[in-house]
């Protein structure tokens, strides 16, 4: 790797932290996230969870990236999931607000 100017030039020799595999997949990895939120319409539920040991956190957003509702909190069990699920319907039926 080159120094410039105090810098680091990246070096794209192929055992590098830059190689063109590196690269290629990158580049790959960004163009199926591209995809996917090209899916995402007005009917589209975004859920995320904050996954811990014991208890979880869910939070919903509309297409938009507004907030749906109040966060949950759910047990790492099958009555925690249960909850998330019918949390997760409930939202998916509220009126979509425009």
């Amino acid at each position: 790797m080159e120094v410039r100017g105090g810098r680091r030039a990246p070096s794209y020799a192929p055992n590098s932290r830059y190689s063109k595999e590196a690269l290629k997949m990158k580049y790959k990895m960004k163009q199926k996230q591209n995809q996917r939120i090209t899916r995402i319409t007005e009917a589209t539920l975004v859920v995320g969870a904050d996954i811990a040991k014991k208890i979880h956190v869910a939070r919903a957003v509309d297409y938009r990236g507004i907030e749906l509702g109040k966060d949950l909190a759910f047990h790492n069990d099958q009555n925690g999931l249960m909850q998330l699920a019918i949390w997760m319907k409930e939202l998916g039926e509220a009126p979509v607000r425009k």
